[in-house]
């Protein structure tokens, strides 16, 4: 009678067993050689995700970066795929790629998540972006009106990847660093200090960002004008008047000869226009086509909640210049410049010489005989002909005075 034997195994299997084979091995006194049997584990299990990045992916803003869910699974060809960005399903994405074109502010510290399931279970694998991103500077006041004595401070906060740097200047003396903190504190503001001050964010391989603040101080307003302008008749003059002072003027008024002008009734000629600038405002009277009783003194007066100012400037005339004057000086023009190119033309033949002269920089020892000439001249006596027309001619001579025939003196050359 044969006995059988049963014996059995239980065991949680694992990933890693998938394809490894289960051997059972008996032994006894009859066997020649244990027996053996086996079996091949086949297992299903649950994804394991992990989210990767290509390498080259730049992850800066404006740049492109592509995600990559990674699954270990089985059964693998029935895993269905989720994307995530902090937590919201992106419906677009259904592979195992995500790519994303253009990276935004909003991508950085973004979450994203990678879900796979089959018909065992369930997995995910998530990745945070560290995105570059250039500085940014968010709103705030950036105009301010103190009165003299009194603290004033600006802020500049300034976001981005890494936090950018901060500097604060003031516009007119960039090399001058008044600040490298958020917050600007001016204490004890004087007048010197009224004007632009600019805060400049930098974050490495980026453009600086940079916004400018104003520090106005109150007081009336102050008016500038040019003293005197000259116009000619039937032609258009602007007359500008820079207003500053804070608050802005509540009004501009222009006068003529102590007129207030009504523009509405001087025919369309007369023209103002009022222009916000960084000093304040600019009024601009515009008067067209010119009369003589145009040629007058105006005045220009700002007014605001702390004062008056008012300056004046006067318009004179100008005659044009009559055309029987201006021809006659074009011709005078023309002959002095063809004179000057004669003589430059004459200057230039009294240097001659003949072809075959030979020049030489060398500087050599010459003796020049000079003797006054007592009755009559013969040419033999002083000069050898000629040969071959070799002779040189130019005007760097001194010529005898008549008065001075004998050369008693000779005036310096």
């Amino acid at each position: 009678m044969r006995n059988k034997i049963v014996l059995s195994c239980s065991f949680t299997p694992q990933p890693t067993d998938d394809d490894l084979f289960l051997i059972c091995v008996a032994e006894h006194e009859t066997y020649e050689k244990p027996g053996t049997a086996s079996v091949k584990l086949i297992l299903e299990y649950a994804p394991k995700v992990a989210v990767k990045i290509n390498s080259s992916s730049k992850l800066r803003e404006g740049g492109q970066a592509l995600l990559s869910c990674v699954v270990d699974a089985k059964p693998l060809e029935s895993v269905r795929i989720t994307w995530k960005k902090d937590g919201q399903v992106i419906r677009s994405a259904q592979t195992d790629t995500l790519p994303l074109t253009e990276l935004l502010r909003e991508h950085n510290n973004a979450k994203f998540e990678c879900e796979a399931e089959n018909n065992v279970g369930r997995g995910s694998g998530s990745l945070v972006l560290d995105v570059k991103l250039g500085p940014k500077i968010l709103p705030s006041e950036r105009m301010k009106a103190v009165d003299i004595g009194e603290s004033v401070t600006f802020s500049c906060i300034a976001v981005g990847n890494p936090k950018p740097t901060i500097k604060w200047t003031k516009v007119g003396s960039p090399d001058n660093v008044l600040s490298d903190s958020e917050n600007f504190t001016i204490n004890a503001v004087t007048s010197w200090q009224r004007g632009e001050y600019q805060c400049t964010a930098t974050v490495a391989d980026f453009e600086p960002s940079t916004v400018k603040s104003k520090l106005h101080i109150r007081g009336p307003p102050s008016v500038s004008l040019i003293e005197r302008q000259a116009a000619t008749r039937g032609t258009t003059v602007l007359i500008k008047c820079e207003v500053r002072g804070f608050p802005l003027p509540d009004d501009i008024s222009w006068f003529r000869g102590g007129v207030l002008l009504d523009i509405a009734r001087l025919g369309g000629r007369y023209d103002v226009r009022q222009s916000p600038r960084p000093y304040g405002v600019e009024s601009l009277l515009t008067i067209k086509d010119l009369h003589q009783s145009d040629f007058n003194i105006f005045n220009c007066t700002a007014t605001n909640a702390l004062g008056v100012h008012s300056m004046e400037t006067h318009l004179i005339p100008i005659d044009p210049i009559p055309m029987y004057l201006v021809i006659p000086g074009i011709i005078c023009i023309c002959v002095l410049v063809l004179l000057f190119i004669l003589v430059i033309l004459l200057k230039r033949r009294n240097m001659c010489g003949s072809k075959s002269s030979k020049y030489s920089d060398d500087h050599s020892d010459v003796t020049v005989k000079v003797e006054t000439l007592d009755g009559q001249y013969y040419p033999d006596m002083y000069a050898a002909p000629l040969e071959n027309g070799d002779l040189i001619c130019t005007k760097d001579y001194i010529s005898i005075p008549q008065d001075n025939p004998d050369l008693d003196f000779l005036p310096p050359p």
